[in-house]
């Protein structure tokens, strides 16, 4: 297929393509429920606390241009973007997707454990931290008053 024929940061592939990054329409609005930093710590600084960040490779728009390259001459195919996956954003790599500035110890934290796994096993979305932490943060609770009943 038209994937197999491509690659993603410049050079020769076997079908000879070359593939290049074009932003369209620029970046795709942060929902306001992500963009709410956590009240008790400053936001992170690369995301503002809203825990995602633009993709870089196809500035928020989830395509990638790709020159395909056959015999009668260079074509041009949309295909998705191979950093994001298609939606455009990443989860911030500093505060892990959280928004939070300090994350010293984060993923050390029982509340942290299911956000680790989903980060150990690659399945972690762009926006889903901050609900893993509540979560795990819930359920912490619950069990502290289990062991006190």
């Amino acid at each position: 297929g038209a994937l197999s024929s491509l690659i993603i940061a410049g050079g020769a592939a076997a079908g000879g393509a070359r593939a290049e990054g074009v932003a369209e329409g620029g970046a795709q609005p942060v929902p306001a429920s992500l963009a709410a930093p956590d009240e008790q710590q400053p936001p992170c600084r690369e995301c503002g606390g809203a825990g995602i960040i633009v993709c870089d490779m196809c500035g928020g728009t989830g395509k990638w241009r790709a020159i395909a390259r056959k015999r009668r001459g260079d074509v041009y195919e949309f295909v998705e973007c191979p950093n994001c996956f298609g939606k455009g954003a990443l989860v911030c790599p500093l505060c892990y997707g959280t928004g939070l500035r300090n994350t010293r110890g984060l993923l050390r934290r029982p509340e942290a454990t299911e956000l680790v796994q989903r980060m150990y096993n690659g399945t972690l979305e762009p926006g889903e931290a901050k609900g893993l932490i509540l979560k795990g943060k819930q359920k912490l609770a619950e069990r502290a008053a289990e062991a006190r009943a």
